[in-house]
């Protein structure tokens, strides 16, 4: 990208202003002034912005920094004396209107100009502010409000276990391919494509570009994507999901519709935050409070304050046990010996599948369930790898939905478990466990 994103910003928002889209081209000329605040074109331009929206003071303030900034632009010095005046007029200080009627003529402005600024008809027309209201986002599932921590996603109507919530469409991806640099181009190119008002939501997500070494260099577009994107790409609304240590939904990549979309893990209340988690699989169940705190500091720059991080005591030591136990159990389950020790395989299952219900997890339990069908259907028990494959399978349909790949995949095995890899290698062991 050559042009600096203040200016490409800027460019965006007179393309709204000329489509009388007010409100997006404030917004945007807010972002630009953020980005470069000592550009008095910027400033001057929110200045129009906020006379259309009938903004009166908002607009004074605006020329007033925009002429200081510049005090030797006669030019600028014109346009900004008066739009100061429409807006001092618009809010009945007629003697301060007068003196910058008189400047911008003395400035070398046309005195016909003046002339209808203090016409009141001519008033009246110019100063009419047109009524434009700004993009709102309507769900009858859930609604994006404050959450006390920046934006959040709150329902509007109850959820059970496996409802779908929401699905959206990213607003633009890039391909997967190399390192963050490598990606760097294409980002900034979808970025420029973007019409004023979807760059307005993009601009709205949380930037931590200052976090992470691997951005160092980069500008706000780069930071803002690598700060929110999920895999498919940069959904806008997704993006809205604040953490939890123990969600209650968990997104996931649909590649057939090209969709996100978030199941519900457990039952959501009417008014209930809708959760999801950030930190990946046995990441958030595996490890204890203080190192999930230290991830999602590291990641993320906050604090993690859900219910299962502001447990103390003997409640959070047991929290911490059972996650750090969960973990023990996955990484051992693939190092027990598949021929002798696959009753310690699904025993491991059984017990992790049981911690993560105790602490209120409600996701990932496919995972293991998935290694005690394959164990089962290995040595041979065709009733018990059926039983696990069936679990993962209504697991998946819960979490993913039932037209996911993952969840197809658990269904073929379901229905004839002799498909598993490595099947019938094995027989005369049997596996009675159940969860």
């Amino acid at each position: 990208m050559s042009v600096p994103p203040a200016e490409l910003i800027k460019r965006k928002a007179n393309e709204a202003f000329k489509k009388r889209d007010y409100h997006v081209a404030n917004t945007l000329y807010s972002h630009a002034m953020s980005l470069d605040g000592d550009n008095p074109l910027y400033v001057l331009n929110r200045a129009m912005s906020n006379l259309k929206l009938a903004n009166w003071q908002e607009a004074e303030n605006d020329v007033t920094r925009a002429l200081s900034l510049s005090p030797n632009d006669a030019t600028l010095a014109q346009k900004g004396l008066f739009r100061r005046s429409w807006a001092r007029k618009a809010k009945g200080d007629q003697e301060g209107a007068r003196e910058d009627l008189e400047a911008f003529v003395a400035r070398g402005g046309k005195q016909a100009d003046a002339a209808a600024l203090a016409d009141p008809v001519a008033a009246d027309a110019l100063l009419a502010p047109l009524a434009v209201s700004p993009n709102a986002q309507a769900n009858e599932a859930f609604e994006v409000k404050d959450s006390g921590s920046g934006k959040g996603v709150f329902a509007v109507r109850t959820f059970h276990r496996g409802d779908m919530i929401f699905a959206e469409e990213p607003l633009f991806s890039v391909p997967e391919y190399g390192d963050f640099r490598a990606k760097w181009p294409a980002i900034l190119s979808a970025v420029e494509k973007l019409s004023p008002s979807d760059l307005v939501q993009f601009l709205s997500l949380h930037n931590n570009l200052l976090l992470h070494d691997d951005l160092r260099g980069g500008n706000i577009f780069i930071g803002i994507y690598f700060t929110n994107v999920l895999p498919g790409g940069l959904c806008i609304t997704s993006s809205r999901f604040n953490h939890s240590c123990l969600p209650n939904a968990r997104y996931s990549w649909h590649a057939e519709s090209g969709q996100m979309r978030f199941f519900a893990l457990t039952d959501i209340a009417v008014g209930e935050e809708i959760s999801v988690s950030y930190l990946i699989s046995k990441k958030v169940f595996g490890n204890t409070r203080d190192e999930r705190r230290r991830l999602i500091r590291e990641g993320f720059d906050f604090a993690c304050s859900c219910a299962a991080c502001t447990l103390d005591g003997a409640a959070l030591k047991a929290s911490d046990a059972r996650r750090r136990k969960a973990f023990t159990l996955w990484e051992a389950m693939v190092q027990h010996d598949p021929i002798n020790q696959a009753q310690r395989v699904v025993n491991d299952a059984v017990q992790a599948i049981r911690l993560l219900k105790e602490e209120g997890y409600a996701a990932l339990a496919d995972h293991f369930a998935c290694d005690a069908a394959a164990f089962c259907a290995m040595h041979s028990d065709w009733e018990s790898a059926k039983y696990w494959a069936k679990y993962a399978y209504d697991n998946r349909c819960a979490e993913f939905g039932a037209d996911h790949e993952d969840s197809r995949d658990s269904k073929v095995f379901w229905d004839d478990p002799r498909k598993c890899p490595q099947a019938g290698m094995c027989s005369g062991q049997k596996f009675p466990q159940r969860v």
